[in-house]
């Protein structure tokens, strides 16, 4: 499944954009967005990753050394946020961390998963065997979200406060429609998305303790991570 183009858009309409009082670096777009897309990927990963390919398409391409694209990309996979001045040594503070980063700036058309979304950036991290791949989109304003993790499709937006992502045994038999748990009521406000393996409850207000322990204890559940903005 694609996802349109005019979804990814929806959320550059819908919700504010992300306010920071200082960016290192020229842009919130090509600078801030790509930062927290490095944090999310390195949230969702599970463990220690080693190494890092980051495929910078498009827009992020042609831009992305004169805006720090990569280093605040990296900068992200650090735990850093837009506004930490040591975004502009990321790469070397990886290296010492010793996390082999590898980029790859690729400004062909024919090869962004996303023909319509000059921003995008792809991570794949890794560690003996365990690898992650996620796909971001930087939409303006340090807003972002994330359309795929590893082969599934998602919309991961940063407009919401809060999403719980939460990775799912393929085999298990938790229901399709989440809102007939016991839950329900406790999930009232909250988007949930479920995939064949991956389940996203995302809100504009905070979750709640109890919440975040109760859906992650819930069977066929293999971990839960909560991404914030």
């Amino acid at each position: 499944m694609d996802i349109p183009s005019s979804i990814i858009q929806s959320y550059s309409k819908r919700w504010p954009k992300v306010n920071w009082r200082s960016v290192i670096g020229p842009s919130s777009s090509h600078t801030a967005g790509p930062c927290l897309i490095g944090q999310h990927a390195a949230n969702l990963y599970s463990g220690k990753f080693t190494a890092a390919h980051i495929t910078l398409l498009s827009s992020f391409a042609e831009t992305g050394k004169g805006h720090m694209t990569d280093l605040a990309l990296i900068g992200g996979l650090l735990s850093m946020r837009p506004d930490d001045s040591r975004l502009c040594d990321s790469a070397v503070l990886a290296e010492e961390a010793g996390i082999d980063i590898r980029v790859t700036f690729d400004s062909n058309p024919l090869n962004n998963p996303l023909p319509n979304e000059p921003n995008v950036a792809v991570v794949e991290l890794s560690n003996r065997g365990q690898t992650l791949k996620v796909i971001g989109v930087s939409i303006g304003g340090g807003a972002i979200v994330l359309t795929q993790i590893n082969d599934e499709k998602v919309v991961i937006s940063s407009g919401y406060a809060n999403t719980l992502v939460l990775f799912r045994d393929k085999a298990s038999s938790i229901p399709y429609n989440i809102g007939l748990l016991p839950l329900s009521k406790q999930l009232n406000g909250v988007d949930v998305a479920i995939g064949q393996g991956i389940i996203t409850l995302a809100s504009t207000q905070q979750f709640d303790s109890n919440l975040i322990h109760a859906v992650s204890a819930i069977k066929g559940v293999e971990r839960a991570v909560l991404l914030s903005a």
